[in-house]
């Protein structure tokens, strides 16, 4: 989760005189949203394999290098230079650091291109998008089962911040069309009159 101690994220702003916001505030569109995003989880599994007690299987090293290589193909040149930067210093202790930067920037091109489904639903893709690369690489990968572990973290980061983005943002903006336009049928309609009771939608089991 994102939610981590103030402490942790002072260290992460105070890299470079905070260049994680310059960058976050550079992202134009959602192409470049998803080059930033791809360079910072990347570097958690970079961190992994640099780890000196590692001993990583070299099928598992091959294979963090191919993924590595991802970032480059989708350089933006205006980003390149800081966010190679901001990597060299960014040095993850776990992967709530890794989830706080990349929700921190998604966070920071929504409140710059305003929130609303289209902008919601296209961030969404995109973190969709990164997840299904990703997935898609590791197929039949071979290797110690402690050493593929490194894989499930990394994707586990990714669904966490999408679900995250999803539950505080996506699903209150929803909540709030919901009341101003009603409901599309009477399957979603208990949830738009304990909107109107309770301030909150209903639980469906």
């Amino acid at each position: 989760m994102p939610y981590i101690k103030q402490d942790d994220r002072d260290k992460i702003h105070n890299i470079q005189d905070d260049i994680l916001s310059n960058i976050a505030a550079s992202i134009r569109d959602t192409s470049d949203l998803g080059y930033v995003l791809t360079a910072v989880a990347y570097q958690y599994l970079q961190k992994e394999k640099q780890h000196p007690e590692s001993n990583l299987h070299p099928s598992v090293v091959k294979k963090i290098d191919e993924l590595k290589s991802n970032v480059s193909y989708r350089i933006v040149p205006f980003l390149q230079t800081s966010v190679t930067n901001f990597l060299h210093e960014f040095h993850p202790s776990s992967v709530g650091e890794v989830n706080y930067v990349m929700t921190y920037i998604i966070h920071t091109y929504l409140n710059m291109v305003s929130i609303s489904y289209t902008n919601l639903n296209n961030v969404i893709g995109t973190i969709e998008k990164l997840k299904l690369d990703f997935a898609n690489s590791i197929v039949n990968l071979k290797g110690h089962a402690d050493q593929l572990q490194m894989f499930d973290a990394f994707l586990g980061i990714l669904v966490c911040v999408q679900m995250e983005l999803y539950h505080m943002i996506a699903r209150p903006y929803e909540n709030t069309k919901i009341l101003q336009n009603g409901p599309v049928s009477s399957l979603d309609a208990p949830h738009g009159v304990d909107l109107k009771k309770y301030k909150r939608p209903c639980q469906v089991f």
